[in-house]
Order: structure tokens, then C-alpha cells, then sequence
């Protein structure tokens, strides 16, 4: 199967510390994934992997609010500059993936059921 050269990969962190995620930034972006992506959600929560994804995004955002706080935005504006350039990354990121996981949902060779009462 070829690579798609145009698909961002995805960047995970295995060596995450577990505090980050304690972080009202973890809970923010989570429920934007959750709200905008529900079936990359789901794949990412079944696979263990949604923590591994979050905290290099949640890194993103303390450099972030750093470098607009270097050039004096004012405080809240640094935060809500930086969630919306790592949401903007995020979207960016897992739109392709969330169209796949849809169509997977009507492919007979992986679902040999489709269950319509729980589809869109």
C-alpha cells in the first residue's frame, strides 16, 4: 500500500509524564478531538494512544503562549492564539483520518454488519 506524500504524519510522544495530562489544556484538547473527531477519538482511546497524541500538542501550546507573550499579546490573547493554532494542526492533522474511519464503517470486508442504528 502506498504512503499518501500530501498526509501530515502524526506526531506521538511514548515518554509523555503523566502531569501534563493533568492539565486543564489535556481536558481542552481532548473534548475538541472528542467534538470534532469522534471516530479518531474512539481509535485513539481503544489503542491506548490518546495521551501519546495530546502531550506533544500540549507542549505546542506552552511554546506558543511563550513566543506571543514574548511580543507582548496581552495574556489571554496568547492563550487563545495558541489553542487555536494547535486546534488549527490538530484539524489538519486527523480530518483525513476521521473520513477514513467513516468510510471503514461501510466496508463489508472489515464490517460484515453495518449497524445503521449507530451511524450519522
Amino acid at each position: 500500500m502506498l504512503e499518501n506524500p500530501k498526509k501530515n504524519k502524526i506526531e506521538f510522544n511514548e515518554n509523555y509524564k503523566v502531569m501534563i495530562l493533568h492539565s486543564s489544556y489535556y481536558k481542552a484538547l481532548v473534548n475538541h478531538i472528542k467534538e470534532s473527531y469522534p471516530l479518531v477519538y474512539q481509535g485513539l482511546c481503544f489503542h491506548s494512544l490518546l495521551e501519546q497524541y495530546v502531550e506533544p500538542k500540549i507542549v505546542g501550546i506552552v511554546k506558543l503562549e511563550i513566543e506571543y507573550r514574548k511580543q507582548n499579546y496581552p495574556l489571554s490573547g496568547c492563550t487563545e492564539l495558541a489553542y487555536k493554532g494547535i486546534y488549527d494542526l490538530i484539524n489538519d492533522e486527523l480530518e483525513e483520518h476521521e473520513t477514513e474511519e467513516y468510510l471503514k464503517q461501510f466496508d463489508l470486508d472489515i464490517n460484515p454488519v453495518i449497524d445503521t442504528e449507530f451511524l450519522a
